[in-house]
């Protein structure tokens, strides 16, 4: 991020789900970093991740340059790098609201194995948005099965912007956000909807991103 927007100044702030801050602080650099890795796996599989697969996915799309048609090999880096983030900022949150099983993990290190129930949409961000990211839990009782539990992971830098959705019920595949967001998201994973292009015809602003990462908060099923 630092070899694309070169910065001398950079601004962060922690806010809650509703908008509001926690803090803010001011670095020489994007340099925040969740402390919830080890450096054996930092360096070592997670740097192959980002060095091989990531950075030649996302660079030109979080420019916002044009690609045309979205390579399988583009959303394959795309995908892998996704997980990966939903992983680490779900592990920033407290204990209790721990995500994804051991297991889980486990195999992604492994063999960058996704999990099923999960479901990936990428979505435009105005340019000179800066970047976000926020994890949070959904819970939703069901009287039919065990309880829906959704991890919902959103992101976004430069031009690009994207949201993971991880599920754990025998209904997960069936449910979907409510109201959905017309012209705005398209789905890249498990699979990618057709005639996908970049940089996308609707944007969304910074301002509404924190309105796009509560999608998920009222769902519907299919």
């Amino acid at each position: 991020m630092n070899a694309l927007f070169p910065v001398t100044d950079a601004t962060f702030r922690q806010i809650r789900t509703d908008g509001s801050t926690v803090k803010q602080w001011q670095a020489p650099e994007l340099n925040l970093k969740a402390k919830v890795v080890c450096a054996t796996c930092n360096n070592g599989w997670m740097s192959d991740l980002e060095n091989h697969h990531a950075k030649p996915a996302m660079a030109d799309l979080i420019l916002g340059k044009r690609v045309g048609a979205m390579s399988n090999k583009r959303v394959r880096g795309l995908s892998l790098f996704a997980f990966k983030t939903a992983v680490v900022a779900n592990r920033s949150l407290p204990e209790e609201e721990f995500f994804f099983h051991r297991s889980d993990r486990y195999a992604f290190r492994k063999s960058f194995t996704i999990p099923t129930d999960v479901q990936m949409w990428l979505v435009g961000m105005q340019p000179f948005a800066g970047g976000q990211i926020g994890s949070h839990n959904v819970y939703f009782p069901n009287k039919d099965a065990a309880r829906l539990t959704l991890n919902v992971c959103s992101f976004c830098v430069g031009c690009l912007g994207f949201q993971i959705v991880s599920a754990k019920s025998v209904k997960a595949g069936k449910v979907e956000s409510f109201p959905a967001h017309a012209n705005l998201t398209t789905c890249f994973y498990p699979t990618l909807e057709a005639n996908v292009r970049w940089p996308r015809p609707t944007v969304l602003s910074t301002e509404a991103f924190n309105d796009f990462a509560n999608r998920w908060n009222m769902v519907r099923h299919r």
